[in-house]
This record gives structure tokens, C-alpha cells and sequence, in this order.
């Protein structure tokens, strides 16, 4: 309700026209008004402000600060660069909101999201979209020979609906960045955690991967 007062005081003082006249007398009893949020109480703007990592990690609003340093934040080396590979790799050519709050977090920390998809473009690119029903987004990347692991040539990386993904997923990345077998009071952590956000009004994005061997 105060939202919305504010937004009306906005549109007066931008001198708004009532279009039809006959409204203005129905107005002073008016107990709801019904409007579109988007453009008249929020921006259509979206940023990255929290995460789990292992652990919660807060995110300084770009208000604040323009850069971010993700190893000061307490994010491991390991989870950085899933962090990089996966955001850089599943974001479509037209951004929209929430993806553009991901690479603008990666922009903000420095990291070249071009040179990470070139080194990790799949001959052929494999990309399965976004759609409604699936609810994530994966495509195929290479591994280079820094991040090559025996037996495996590929890895599919996939960015989606938080409870969706992480439903699907046999293991989490710790604190260290390091890949942990999930068990039932772990989902419970992590289930817990992303109910915790959805509370906050925050919109929960999970990242997750797996490994392709060979043939």
C-alpha cells in the first residue's frame, strides 16, 4: 500500500493525465487499485544480491559498490570458476531480467564473459533452452586442458528454477568449492535455504553441472 502511494505521487508529479473524466468522480471511493507492477512499482531491473555457496554469501548492491571481489566475499576458487563458466555459457543472446542480473555480477567482479564462452565453445554448440516446461537452461561446454579431468571430454551446465534443479542433483558444491554427496538433511538445508530467499521476495536461480565421459 505504501508502494503504491508512492508510485501515485510519482505519476502526479509527472503531470499524468486522467483519459477519461467520468473516472475521476468514482476515484475518492476507490478501496483497491489494480495495476501492473512492472514500470509502475518496480523497474523491470533486477540484481544479484544473495547467494549460497556452501554458505550465505552477501552480495554488495551496485549502489554501493561498483566492483566486486567474489574471493573477498568468501567464495572459493573452485565455485568461482563454476560460477563463471556456467553463467557465461547458459545466457541467451536478448537478456532478460534475471539473466542480466547474473552477468552484470560477473562483469562487476571483472570477468570477460566472451573469452570464457570461446573457451569452452562444444563443436558442435548443443543447447537445450529455456522453456516453460523444463524450467532450466543447458548447454554443452569443452573442458580446456587446464580444467580436464580424466575420462570426461564434456560437461553440460545447466541454470534453472531453484527446486527444480536442485530435486535432480546427486551432490553440492561445500563451502571450499569442493563436490559433496547430498543427503536427505542436506536437501532439507538446501531446500530450507532457497524457501528462506522466496520469503524475502527474492527470485532463486540454481547453477549446477555434470561431467560427460567419453563415448
Amino acid at each position: 500500500m505504501i508502494s503504491l502511494a508512492f508510485s501515485i505521487g510519482a505519476m502526479l508529479k509527472d503531470d499524468c493525465d486522467v483519459k477519461k473524466l467520468a473516472s475521476c468522480e468514482i476515484m475518492g471511493g476507490a478501496n483497491n487499485i489494480c495495476s501492473d507492477k512492472t514500470g509502475t512499482l518496480t523497474n523491470n531491473k533486477m540484481e544479484t544480491v544473495q547467494m549460497w555457496c556452501g554458505k550465505d554469501i552477501k552480495v554488495p548492491v551496485k549502489a554501493t559498490s561498483e566492483t566486486v571481489d567474489l574471493k573477498s566475499l568468501g567464495i572459493s576458487e573452485k565455485a568461482i570458476e563454476l560460477l563463471k563458466c556456467t553463467i557465461s555459457n547458459n545466457v541467451p543472446e536478448k537478456c532478460g531480467p534475471t539473466d542480466l542480473a547474473m552477468t552484470t555480477l560477473l562483469e562487476r567482479a571483472g570477468v570477460d564473459i566472451a573469452s570464457v564462452r570461446a573457451d569452452h565453445q562444444s563443436d558442435p554448440f548443443i543447447r537445450f533452452p529455456f522453456t516453460s516446461g523444463r524450467k532450466r537452461m543447458s548447454t554443452v561446454t569443452k573442458h580446456n586442458e587446464k580444467e580436464l579431468e580424466a575420462g570426461c571430454y564434456a560437461r553440460i551446465q545447466i541454470k534453472g528454477a531453484s527446486e527444480i534443479v536442485c530435486r535432480a542433483c546427486s551432490h553440492y558444491i561445500d563451502e571450499q568449492g569442493n563436490r559433496q554427496p547430498k543427503n536427505d538433511e542436506k536437501f532439507t538445508e538446501i531446500r530450507g535455504k532457497i524457501q528462506s530467499f522466496a520469503k524475502q521476495a527474492l527470485r532463486t536461480v540454481a547453477l549446477a553441472y555434470k561431467d560427460i565421459p567419453k563415448g
